[in-house]
């Protein structure tokens, strides 16, 4: 979202929160955008001036393109992003998720947990 958002040149219009999980300020953020989604908070979420919430990267980045009259398509590092980051983002997070997992079983049949 932050990679679109820069390189179609709107970042400086929208404000960014960056607060880590067990802190103060995370939580705090956390709890705002559960109130604000009603659901588990998701990032990254926008918080539009209506008071509605969204926490779709696709969905924003096609809402934020369309107002702004930004063409996606023009936008190298965000293709580059889409073609081949994000893919191996995502199977490596979905791997380290099967990994703790494992362990948890592993620990839970040694009886650790």
């Amino acid at each position: 979202m932050l990679l679109f958002l820069t390189e179609a040149g709107l970042r400086s219009g929208v404000a960014v929160r960056i607060a880590h999980p067990g802190t103060e300020e995370g939580e705090a953020l956390a709890a705002l955008l559960r109130d604000a989604t009603g659901a588990p908070p998701s990032y990254p979420t926008v918080l539009w001036p209506d008071g509605s919430a969204q926490s779709d990267s696709e969905g924003l980045v096609v809402r934020f393109a369309a107002e702004a009259g930004v063409d996606t398509t023009t936008l190298p590092l965000l293709a580059y992003w889409n073609a081949v980051m994000l893919p191996s983002n995502t199977a490596n997070f979905r791997a380290l998720k099967a990994a703790e997992a494992r362990v948890a079983d592993l620990d839970r049949q040694i009886g650790g947990g």
